[in-house]
């Protein structure tokens, strides 16, 4: 969520960005309960082996261990590298 918060910054003015005092924390917390109000459900702490992909659209995610959870919406906060080249197949870029 901090990339995202920080990608935002290039639709601000320049005097509008800049680090939040009191640091990130809140406003990913902000983001976390806005997703969960509109009902998401979020797992940190959850590795991730792969993400289950199926006619090119990610469905859903399979934890190391096994089990695969699913979802219509599925959100990476690996890095891109991680993402791209780990937890993504080649077939399915």
């Amino acid at each position: 969520m901090t990339t995202a918060y920080f990608q935002c910054g290039r639709f601000s003015r320049e005097q509008d960005s800049g680090l939040p005092r009191g640091g990130i924390g809140p406003i990913t917390k902000a983001m976390a309960d806005s997703a969960v109000a509109f009902g998401a459900k979020l797992r940190t702490g959850a590795a991730v082996e792969i993400v289950i992909v199926k006619d090119g659209v990610a469905r859903g995610v399979r934890r190391v261990g096994g089990e695969d959870i699913r979802g219509s919406i599925i959100v990476s906060n690996a890095d891109s590298k991680r993402t791209y080249l780990t937890l993504l197949e080649p077939g399915d870029l």
